[in-house]
Order: C-alpha cells, then structure tokens, then sequence
C-alpha cells in the first residue's frame, strides 16, 4: 500500500537528479505487472514529458531495441543490466541522454561499455520504499557501480543483527525508512509486522523497512550491494554471500554479465557454480576465471563449474530467471585421456563417484571438475577402502590422476584394520574441555541430519547398513563415565542393538505431520546418555503412499563433527546398497582407529612437544588477546565504532602477495 507521499518524492528525485521534464522522452520499457513500470508513467506524464510507449516485439534486447530508441528520440531509458548485455554499445545505440540500469546488479564491464557520451546511472531499490530508495552520482570507467544515496526523503540504516548500525565498510542488512515507506501489505499484518518494523532512530511510532538485502557504506559514503540475506548459503560449514562472488566475477574485464546460484545435482554435495556471459566478440576461459576468483576470495567461496553462455535465461520482468539455469557439466571430453594402469583405473572410478561425473580421465584438474577440500576427504577415504593410501594433502599437490597415481601406496592388508576397537580411549584436550565446561547436561550436545529418501525403501537394508556403522566407527560406540571425580572414555563392544525408531505418519495430515515429526525429533535428541552407547540414533519417518519417507540421523558431538557426517553418510549408502542386494556388507580397511590416534596425541604433548608454545600463549592471555569463557557481559554504553581503511599498497598484499607466497586465503591472512 503506497501512499501519494512516497510518488512525491519519487517524482521530486526524478525531476533533480535526472534532469527529466518538458521536451523529454521517457520510454516505457517495463511491463505493467513490475513496478519498474510506474517508475517510468511517473518520470514521463508527471513531469510533462513524453512517454514512448511501444509494442513489446519492439522492446526485444538488442537491434530491436536500438532502433525504437533511435526512432522516437527516446531521452530516457530504464532498462535492466541483462538486457543492456545483449545490446550492442556504440554512438548509434541507445541514444538516451540519460541510462537508467536497475533490477539487478550491474557489472562493470557494462558501466564501461555504455557510460562514455551519455549520463548512465545506477538505481536501487524495493517496491516497498515507492519504487526506488537510492541513485547513483553519473557513472564513468569500467568500474563496479555502488546502489547510490538515498532519494529524496528517503533515511539508510545499515544494522546488524541485533539491529545496530555497523562501520563503513562492514557488511549488514539495509533497512530503509522515510516518506516512500509503503504503508505496508494488504490484508497481511502479519507479513507486514515482520516486514515494517520499529525505527529505533527516529521519532516514536516511526518504521523502517527489512529489505532483506546486505549492503556496506563506502567511504565515499554511498552504499554497495552485496547481495541477499535469503541468498546467502552455507558451502562446506562456510557461510557464503552469492552476491559477493558475482561482485568479483563482475569485475572481470571480460565478464559482461554474471549469476551464481548453490546447487546440489548430487544429493548432499551443495557447490557454488558461476554462469557467465562473456563480452561481446570475446571468449573467456574458465580455468582462468577460476584464477581471477581465487586472487580475492577464500576458496570456499571460489565456484566449483563455471558455466559460459551467451545470454542468461530471462523471466517477464527482465530479471535473470535463476531456476532455468543448466546444470553445469563437470566432465571434461575434450583431450580425455583414459587410464593406463591399474592405479589409474582405481583413482579415476574414484573421483568420478564422488564428483557425480560419468568419467575422469587422468589429465582433468580434480577441482576443475568440481572438488574442493571436503571432497577430498571423500576421495582418500574411498581410495583407502580400494587398497590405496593417500591424503588430502596429496590431492592438493597432484591435482591429475596421472600425478596422483605416481605417488599412492598400496596399503597393507592384514586382520588388525578389520578388528573392532574394545577398551579405554584417553580424552583428547577437547573432549576433556567440553566435559568439564558443559556440566549442567553434557548428554545433550548433538548434530543431526535429515534426509530424503527414494521412494522405495527397504528398511531391513537400513537396518542392517545402521548395523554396519557402528562395526565400521568405533567412536560411535563410546561410552562416558563420571568415575572418582573424573569423566572416563571406553569403547564399548559391539553389540546388538535398534538404532533404527519407525515412525507411521500416514494417517496424519501435512501439518499434523510436521508437528510430531518436531516432537519425535526433539525426544530423539533428548535420549541420549553418554554411559549407553552407541552415540547415534536414527528416526525412520513413513509420510504414506506418494510421498517419499524421511531419515532423522542424531548423533553426539563427541564423536562426529561436520566433516565425520559425509564419511558417514557416504559409508551408509555403500552399506545399504549391498545389504539390498544381500551381499555382505564390506566398508573396506578401516584407518587409524580413534583410540590409537588419542593415544599419540596424549604422548604428543607428555613429550612436551608443544611446550615451547606455552610462553607465546601464557602472554597472550596476561595482554588480555583472548576472550575468557563465562565473561561477565560488559556494561552498557562502552560499544565503540573503530573504521579501518587499507592503503593501496595493504590491499593489493592481502588480495595478490600474500596468498601466493602462503599459498592460503585472504581471511586466513
């Protein structure tokens, strides 16, 4: 709901900063069903120009374009930046005294392209802020734009989470208020209440706008778009910015245009992949795209597969249509070249597996294809179950089968890798730190997995590959005890035992289901007991006919982390699909066990091994570098601001030097 207050200022915006009035002519680019499209009735009939109005066949991207823009003597134009990608720049194209690029971020490439002999500018903003909250100052050099300031009327706050402004150059969430705040949404106060929220800076009773979109105020003191708060995934435990990546992939000379999505082709490996449309007449290559990424982002957040294409899928309103994107193809046919020994075969069914990818030849690049370091640990931990020994390091060194295969060791088989671990395991200091920091219900502390499972289930299988998990992982077999004062670790024999709950919600409705599904859930988490192993627990959810059955997975966080669950889970389809077929379920060789590894860890530092650390940390502690647990919160009013600002030659260390030479990321550095 849009009060006549907010067009004002609109119209008051248009009018100063883009110079629109008697004698121009604004064109009516936008469809009626997007807000765009009153962005540009107002611009035009309110002001007492001329609106161009056109058939939609004429607003193609491109000659099209070009030539109704050149016809009507069009001095006006809003398009999106897509659209202006597929547009050839020249003297003769689009000839508008003044460009308007709004509705997604524009890329720098673009703003070099279409800047030169005409006022390009930058525009930002939600429907629920009148249209447009910010515009940018004309734009110039192939640069990546800023969102701008403020319109007229129009207040920014850039918060955390706890709602409190952050310091120029830090990353928050924007939230807008002012005379162009809607009033809210229609027969939706609940929508609305989450939506239009107390404006704790401004007079009682005033509101504020969640955008929903994360920004940062630049020195010059205009903002930056970085991208979504919804888009932001998690990649490997990482919380990763989409928007950030297409920011850097954007500043590429040779990137006209850029979208990066999260997807999971393969259940449970989510990877970032980048689509890319190349300028005009140029190509780019992938391989040095990759390059260009790692230079100014950690590696988590450099794209598995990029993915060139001539133009991006399109919806109604000229935004880029992120569902119509391709699935990218990890597999390399060009100069595939097959395996030649034994070694070779074995690494590359291997790496094919955990990629997803139909075959690997020997000179394809392991992360070219889409692996990264958690991946990695896939990939040793099924080599390792095919006889042969490597690390992760390795595969971080030799990035080819055919390098791979030079170095890999064939392990010794023997009956001591197959034997179950029974009998006291030493604390390891971390174990030792959560038992005696987490004394109110130290039980309760797990992770859990939910999974989605095909249609046809065989829950004897199940049953039978949870069995498996409990042979293969010793740990998950741990049992805790309180004995004299002091908490104890042994690993407990295998026994028979139901891990295994069935839970039939058939007759249930989709909402009802939810609910006892949260109930179970939260019983599950809350059985645990650190003296009755083992330390996981599995729920079996049957939703009825049509609908696939779901799988809870809870285990302690003193025998798994995030790492541990893809091995785990990874093992647990292996042992399925050969219970289904009812061989005998082999998980392969087992590594070094946990007990052995605590008890080298504890001779490790009984050796004093790690003394020489001690000073180095005693004196971080007397300078109060680090924070002490169970601190006593500060008091009220001593938060302070503190803006840091890089030279030049600091940033171009952080971004270029540093990670070459320590061959790390910059948040590392």
């Amino acid at each position: 709901m849009v009060s006549h207050v907010g067009v004002a200022s609109l119209l008051a915006t248009q009018i100063e900063r883009l110079e629109v009035g008697p004698g121009s002519r604004v064109l009516q680019f936008a469809s009626l069903s997007f807000d765009a499209a009153f962005w540009e009735l107002c611009m035009g009939l309110l002001s007492g120009a001329a609106l161009v109005v056109a058939p939609a066949d004429r607003l193609s991207p491109g000659e099209p374009l070009a030539e109704l823009v050149r016809q009507h003597r069009v001095t006006h134009a809003t398009v999106p930046p897509v659209v202006l990608a597929a547009t050839a720049s020249g003297d003769d194209v689009l000839r508008a005294a003044t460009l308007v690029v709004a509705g997604e971020a524009c890329s720098a490439e673009l703003v070099g392209r279409w800047s030169s002999g005409r006022r390009m500018i930058n525009a930002y903003g939600p429907t629920e802020s009148t249209v447009c909250a910010t515009l940018t100052a004309p734009l110039a050099g192939a640069k990546t734009p800023p969102i701008g300031c403020p319109v007229i009327n129009s207040r920014m706050y850039v918060l955390d989470r706890g709602l409190r402004p952050v310091p120029v150059g830090v990353a928050g969430e924007l939230f807008i208020a002012g005379a162009g705040l809607a009033r809210g949404y229609l027969n939706r106060p609940g929508l609305t209440a989450e939506r239009f929220v107390a404006c704790p800076f401004e007079e009682p009773g005033a509101r504020m706008y969640r955008s929903g979109d994360v920004v940062r105020w630049r020195a010059d003191g205009q903002l930056e778009f970085l991208g979504r708060a919804d888009d932001q995934v998690k990649i490997r435990g990482f919380r990763v910015e989409l928007g950030e990546v297409e920011a850097v992939l954007a500043s590429h000379p040779g990137v006209a245009h850029v979208a990066v999505i999260a997807r999971e082709d393969q259940p449970g490996v989510k990877r970032l992949v980048a689509y890319v449309v190349p300028v005009a007449d140029e190509s780019v290559d992938p391989g040095a795209l990759r390059a260009y990424t790692a230079t100014a982002l950690p590696e988590y957040m450099v794209p598995a597969a990029f993915v060139v294409l001539d133009g991006l899928p399109l919806n109604a309103n000229g935004k880029v249509d992120r569902r119509a994107l391709p699935a990218p193809e990890f597999d390399v046919a060009a100069g595939y070249v097959a395996p030649r020994s034994e070694t070779e075969r074995v690494l590359a069914d291997v790496w094919a597996a955990v990629l997803g990818v139909e075959r690997v030849g020997v000179e394809d690049n392991f992360f070219e294809l889409g692996g990264d370091s958690i991946l990695s640990i896939q990939v040793v931990s099924r080599a390792r179950q095919a006889g042969l020994w490597l690390t992760t390091k390795d595969i971080f060194l030799h990035r080819t089968i055919a390098s791979l295969a030079s170095i890999v060791t064939a392990i010794e088989t023997g009956g001591a890798e197959r034997e179950s671990v029974v009998g006291a395991v030493p604390l390891t200091p971390i174990q030792c730190w959560f038992l005696q920091t987490h004394r109110a219900n130290p039980h309760h502390f797990n992770q859990s997995i939910f999974v989605d499972l095909t249609d046809e289930l065989d829950e004897w299988a199940l049953q039978r590959a949870l069995d498996a998990l409990l042979v293969h992982h010793d740990a998950l077999r741990m049992r805790f005890e309180y004995i004299d004062g002091q908490w104890r670790q042994h690993n407990a024999p295998v026994e028979p035992v139901k891990i295994l709950q069935r839970c039939d919600l058939s007759d249930l409705d989709s909402v009802e289901q939810s609910a006892v599904m949260e109930k179970i859930a939260d019983d599950v988490h809350a059985s645990f007991d650190l003296g009755r192993p083992p330390l996981l627990k599995a729920a079996l959810f049957d939703l009825g006919a049509g609908q696939r059955p779901y799988l809870l997975l809870v285990a302690h966080h003193l025998v798994v982390d995030g790492v541990s669950w893809r091995i785990l889970l990874d093992d647990l389809d292996t042992a399925y699909q050969q219970a289904v077929r009812d061989e005998t379920i082999d998980l392969g060789l087992k590594t070094t066990s946990f007990r052995d590894w605590a008890q080298r860890l504890s001779e490790y530092v009984a050796a004093g091994e790690l003394d020489h650390e001690l000073d180095y940390w005693a004196s971080a502690l007397d300078a109060g570098k680090l924070g002490v647990d169970n601190a006593q919160p500060e008091p009220e009013g001593l938060d302070r601001t503190i803006p840091v600002l890089l030279s030049r030659e600091e940033t171009d260390a952080l971004l270029h030097s540093a990670p070459t030479v320590y061959r790390t990321g910059i948040n590392d550095v």
